[in-house]
């Protein structure tokens, strides 16, 4: 499997991603090589994990949803959405009476 470069065009165009093969420099064809992990213009973070236990590693996409920070899991090599993880909401509540 080639290197690859992970990169996020940012805040200003809705969360998309691109993944660029690290050998030819051109975006990779199939699901992974452009996508919008989160809708609503919001930017992401990107990291590379073993979420799988598989020995290869998985393309990891958060961002901030609704107040809730959320991960998305997707396997770099079929591209396919593993897991959606995510995290508690920061925002407080009124207790309603």
């Amino acid at each position: 499997m080639p290197d690859i470069v992970v990169a996020s065009t940012g805040r200003r165009h809705g969360g998309r991603v691109r993944v660029i093969d690290g050998r030819t420099g051109q975006q990779l064809a199939g699901p992974l090589g452009a996508f919008t992990a989160f809708s609503g213009g919001q930017g992401v973070t990107l990291s590379l994990a073993d979420a799988s236990g598989d020995g290869v590693p998985d393309l990891v996409v958060g961002a901030r949803v609704a107040g809730r920070t959320l991960q998305k899991v997707y396997s770099i090599q079929t591209g396919t959405l593993l897991a959606v993880l995510g995290g508690p909401s920061r925002r407080r509540h009124r207790r309603l009476r």
